[in-house]
């Protein structure tokens, strides 16, 4: 008989033997994979009628830590902006006065289009960057996997999520009720 090991019991993945060899001190598991309360945050906002978005324009929605474990991400909406409407959702730095650098503008959706209502639907896999197997994967190990920058490391930083338009949207038919829902293990 064989015994083999997870990552509970065995070097890291990716370590050579990771699956066949004990290590010698089990390492400590990490926040995520052991022990871990799912959070939830969300935010909310009210897009008035006649406003007009103009492409590239971006709105941050909440921020997370870098070492944040991403398991779903949703977003609902009950109104119509009254015409094809396509955004990106990415991350950004927070930076100091929430103005830092794009990281990724589309790592979660790309251009998708929110012309109508939509029904709470879960996002996390639109972008086909991700499949089930990222999911829990903290932020900085998605960004890698999304090639928009390379991390051997948690660089312990404050990030934004971002909602950012394809397109030039001109004076939405009427106000657009937007939420948007995280539900993740805490990296601190």
């Amino acid at each position: 008989m064989t015994t083999f090991y997870s990552d509970h019991f065995s070097p890291a993945i990716g370590v050579s033997g990771h699956f066949t060899t004990l290590a010698a001190l089990p390492a400590r598991i990490s926040v995520g994979k052991k022990h871990a309360r799912v959070r939830r945050t969300m935010c909310s906002m009210l897009i008035p009628s006649g406003q007009d978005l103009g492409d590239d324009d971006v709105i941050r929605l909440l921020d997370m830590q870098s070492g944040d474990r991403l398991i779903e991400l949703y977003f609902s909406m009950d109104a119509d902006f009254g015409a094809t409407t396509t955004f990106n959702v990415g991350l950004y730095k927070k930076g100091n006065n929430n103005n830092g650098a794009v990281i990724d503008e589309d790592l979660f959706v790309s251009a998708v289009d929110w012309a109508g209502a939509i029904a709470r639907t879960e996002y996390f896999k639109e972008s086909a960057t991700f499949t089930d197997m990222d999911r829990g994967k903290t932020l900085w190990e998605l960004v890698t996997i999304g090639a928009a920058a390379t991390y051997t490391e948690d660089p312990r930083e404050d990030w934004t999520l971002t909602l950012q338009t394809t397109q030039d949207i001109s004076a939405t038919a009427a106000a657009v009720s937007l939420m948007c829902e995280v539900w993740y293990v805490a990296g601190d």
